[in-house]
């Protein structure tokens, strides 16, 4: 069964979570550094966990405009998305740190 990976992008770290195998739920799995090797690491995570679709996270300040990262995560996912060839979502992350 297919897996999905979740990303939520930083400018010096990224976090990746792996769903279970029903994509119900997901768990946090890796910090990576943002690096030149970004998509390489995240392409063989890909392949090693039979990764399907790809979610990454929307930043979004408390007007609900895009954060000046926000930028960043949009050549990120277009580069994520020439590379693998998948899949990319966008899930919106306002105030999911202080919900958790």
């Amino acid at each position: 069964m297919a897996k999905m990976l979740g990303i939520d992008y930083g400018e010096k770290r990224v976090g990746i979570a792996i769903s279970d195998e029903e994509m119900k739920m997901a768990f946090p799995r890796y910090v990576l550094q943002n690096d030149d090797r970004l998509l390489e690491k995240i392409s063989k995570i890909c392949a090693d966990e039979n990764i399907k679709e790809i979610v990454v996270g929307r930043s979004f300040n408390y007007k609900n405009q895009p954060n000046s990262i926000m930028s960043k995560i949009e050549d990120f996912v277009e580069g994520l998305k020439k590379e693998k060839g998948m899949k990319v979502n966008y899930e919106d992350e306002f105030l999911t740190s202080a919900e958790a």
